[in-house]
């Protein structure tokens, strides 16, 4: 970390992951806007941002560990990022008729139901992540809240999102090949349909464990 941001993490450690969540809010807006614009420069530029605010989302639960200031807060937070990121993409996808409408569909209403549950198991002591987790038995923290399946999820999304954005603005460009475009929407639907496999398969321990931690 640089000077600055050692600094400001010594003075006021529990903002620092925070405060990425809401940069990367902001960075997942702004891309937005750039990709739906209409003007291909534009679209391009949205690329990059999408790019970064996918890895501030690494970066804010990297942060919150190193520095010790993980909070029941701060993981509630970091879903609601995830969550805004997600559902406007997808639906802004859709729109853009770049994937199909039943994509945002099933993602929303996997989110509505998870963040439903979790809702109420807070309420209990209990965290989507972390030493407190709703997720007891082995299989459901494997698939859930362990380091390697959050990472595989979050890596499908960054490859997912990157190359929808991209395929988003090459169609905007003229002079691309046919076989091109058509290679690159292959690749950009498979890797969709690859995170959407993985949000719904994510979501079945929670909705299992519904049952133990509302009731």
């Amino acid at each position: 970390m640089s000077t600055l941001t050692s600094t400001f993490a010594t003075a006021f450690p529990g903002q620092v992951a925070n405060l990425i969540t809401a940069g990367r809010v902001v960075l997942l807006f702004l891309a937005t806007a750039f990709a739906v614009s209409g003007d291909a420069m534009l679209a391009w530029v949205a690329v990059p941002l999408a790019f970064v605010a996918l890895v501030m989302d690494w970066l804010d639960g990297y942060l919150a560990r190193r520095l010790g200031c993980e909070s029941k807060v701060g993981g509630l937070l970091d879903i609601v990022g995830d969550r805004i990121a997600e559902n406007v993409w997808w639906v802004v996808f859709a729109w853009l008729h770049v994937i199909p409408l039943w994509v945002p569909i099933v993602v929303l209403s996997r989110g509505f139901v998870t963040d439903a549950i979790r809702s109420c198991a807070l309420t209990k002591g209990f965290t989507a992540f972390g030493e407190s987790t709703m997720m007891k038995s082995r299989l459901g923290f494997a698939l859930v809240a362990s380091r390697v399946s959050r990472a595989t999820y979050g890596t499908s999304k960054v490859v997912a999102f990157v190359l929808l954005f991209s395929l988003n603005a090459a169609q905007e460009m003229s002079g691309l090949t046919p076989a091109f475009l058509s290679w690159l929407e292959l690749v950009a639907v498979a890797a969709t349909y690859l995170t959407v496999a993985l949000c719904v398969i994510r979501a079945i321990p929670v909705v299992t464990a519904a049952k133990r931690v509302v009731l």
